[in-house]
């Protein structure tokens, strides 16, 4: 089963593919595959085979077919920013963190892969690396995107 052991955040989908191996080693996609999730609560399967991410924590992911079956584990975790909520002034700059946050407390720091966006490029850009710089007067929304998936959003004011 591909992907194997995949992680995506809370709200994302991930599609999956059951696969047989062949005792001459030939491998074929399977097509008529039983999907299920071991924890609803954390992630849905489609018959299809696209699981969706509902909760943090980790679901196992199993494919059956002919007696057969396939498991793998799907692990959901949260994407925040920080500071939420930060005023600087024109010229001024501000750095922003987007982490991400799984379900036994651990973090790691997504701030350099994830995709920066100021809703007002005109009060204030930010970089790739989070990085935002105060343009002109007013108030724009800072968002991180990682894998489709935006973060609560922050706002940032310039005066």
């Amino acid at each position: 089963m591909t992907p194997s052991n995949a992680q995506i955040p809370v709200g994302a989908s991930q599609q999956y593919t059951a696969m047989a191996v062949f005792s001459d080693g030939t491998i074929k996609s399977l097509k008529s595959v039983t999907w299920a999730s071991s924890n609803t609560a954390i992630a849905t399967i489609s018959k299809s085979g696209i699981a969706k991410a509902m909760g943090l924590g980790a679901s196992t992911i199993s494919a059956s077919s002919g007696g057969l079956t396939g498991t793998t584990t799907l692990t959901t975790f949260s994407l925040s920013v920080s500071p939420m909520s930060v005023t600087i002034s024109v010229g001024g700059t501000q750095q922003f963190t987007a982490t991400e946050t799984f379900a036994n407390g651990s973090n790691a720091n997504l701030t350099t892969v994830v995709t920066w966006k100021s809703s007002k490029t005109r009060v204030a850009t930010i970089d790739g690396a989070g990085f935002a710089r105060g343009v002109a007067s007013g108030t724009t929304t800072i968002t991180a995107t990682d894998m489709g998936i935006s973060a609560p959003s922050a706002t940032l004011t310039v005066r």
